[in-house]
């Protein structure tokens, strides 16, 4: 890359702080950028055993809610108004869920078995996301099932027609169908979530939920989802790896050491791909950024 002199580069650094300010904890805000270590990107993702690595912060149901209701509302016409998608959302179906539906849907089964069973979708905290209803059409899809803080917004957002009823479950959690999509709206640790939907999805698509639980809650969050499923459920896992000392999170740097912690007891562990994804490791401004995917069957 092209070098830059120390004001080229303070500006370059300013601008993207003013962008991106909203999104980043407190603690980035207020130490900002703490160097890059010296060393060449290669096919493993990095490291994480500096022990001055600072710890990760927490943050509240309230902050989330909070993030979700300061966006811009859907423009008159029921679109999205300017700015009003967060950063985690993507404007389109995710390409790793594509590529790796096959072997979330079918596991160690032969194709012709699997294609013949009626299978449930679970989408934890799911925000907007286009792959619920990607989902949705997939043959052999009996149901998918989104959790968000966002609830009702995440339909409108996403133009799912017709227009979903909505059902006051109890204080906290509500409802919302179209099709066969249905969607819960509130605290994915609501133990009223756990009542209704105990063991009834078969395949888990876990994209940018676990990375963003606090890491006091990830055991916790683990054995929920195992109790959302049925006993031979999979589980297609997206996680971040890169440095933690220069981007607290969230998203959180999860690596394969924290993923076998958390999952070994209960899943078979299986690493479908490492990405090295260049455009949002500028986002974050980091020396690198890998989305690791995995696939996790339960023992």
């Amino acid at each position: 890359p092209a070098l830059v002199g120390p004001a080229a580069a303070t500006r370059q650094r300013l601008q993207w702080l003013l962008q991106c300010r909203q999104f980043l904890s407190p603690s980035v805000l207020r130490h900002g950028h703490r160097g890059i270590r010296s060393g060449g990107i290669g096919q493993q993702a990095p490291k994480n055993n500096d022990n001055s690595t600072p710890p990760e912060p927490q943050f509240s149901h309230e902050y989330w809610l909070n993030r979700w209701q300061s966006l811009t509302p859907p423009d008159a016409d029921g679109g999205p108004g300017a700015a009003a998608w967060p950063r985690w959302h993507r404007p389109q179906v995710h390409p790793f869920l594509v590529r790796h539906w096959a072997a979330l849907r079918s596991g160690l089964k032969p194709k012709e078995e699997a294609a013949e069973q009626q299978q449930q979708v679970l989408v934890p905290l799911c925000g907007a996301s286009l792959d619920l209803t990607w989902l949705s059409e997939q043959p052999g899809v009996s149901g998918v099932v989104g959790v968000d803080l966002g609830g009702e917004s995440v339909f409108r957002r996403l133009h799912l027609q017709p227009p979903p009823g909505r059902t006051d479950l109890c204080p906290g959690l509500h409802r919302v169908r179209s099709g066969i999509v249905r969607l819960y709206g509130g605290d994915l640790f609501h133990p009223a979530l756990r009542r209704l939907e105990a063991g009834q999805s078969d395949l888990v698509w876990d994209r940018g939920s676990l990375v963003v639980i606090n890491s006091a809650d990830r055991r916790a969050y683990v054995a929920l989802l195992h109790s959302l499923c049925r006993p031979s459920h999979r589980i297609l896992l997206e996680t971040t790896v890169f440095p933690r000392a220069l981007h607290p999170g969230p998203p959180f740097c999860v690596d394969d050491d924290q993923v076998k912690a958390l999952y070994s007891d209960l899943y078979d562990i299986q690493l479908l791909e490492a990405f090295r994804d260049e455009e949002r490791r500028l986002l974050y401004n980091l020396p690198e950024l890998f989305y690791h995917y995995y696939l996790l069957t339960a023992k």
